[in-house]
């Protein structure tokens, strides 16, 4: 009933593993050229997508251990049935609560007077520009990614 195919995330694994490799090249390339704050943006986006594909495997690997688990049942229609599913609201809470941290944490930084200029303006554009906007799209994915992992659960017995 299993079928260990990873063609579900081959196209997964080559645009993203290839726009991983893609960011980190531009970012030597930065890096290379003597401009040191663009390259650390490109660099951490490869590790973003490469963890973003790495966390698509995982939920793949999960997920084909769930259905091998399902096919070993005697009734494998209804051990389907009390598998756990769910968990959107606590990994949207849970995210929403480290974006408010730091949220607060920006805004509080822009009224230290010990920060240098430099230090204060990149404090007040995360705290007015980016982060309000987090509030909502930060705490959404977290709350997908939460879920797709606990739908991808295999019971302990």
């Amino acid at each position: 009933m299993t079928q260990h195919s990873y063609a579900n995330v081959g196209c997964a694994t080559v645009i993203l593993g290839g726009f991983g490799l893609l960011l980190f090249g531009v970012g030597l390339d930065e890096l290379s050229g003597s401009r040191l704050a663009p390259a650390g943006g490109y660099l951490l986006g490869a590790g973003a997508v490469w963890g973003f594909l790495a966390f698509l495997w995982a939920i793949n690997i999960r997920a084909n251990g769930r259905r091998a688990w399902v096919a070993r049942q005697p009734y494998p229609h209804l051990a389907e049935k009390g598998l756990k599913r769910g968990g959107f609201l606590k990994g949207a809470a849970v995210t929403w609560v480290l974006v408010a941290a730091a949220h607060a944490a920006a805004y509080f930084a822009v009224f230290q007077p010990a920060l240098s200029d430099g230090l204060r303006t990149t404090a007040m554009s995360l705290a007015y520009g980016i982060l309000p906007l987090c509030h909502l799209v930060v705490p959404l994915t977290g709350g997908f990614l939460w879920s797709a992992w606990v739908g991808s659960s295999t019971p302990k017995s």
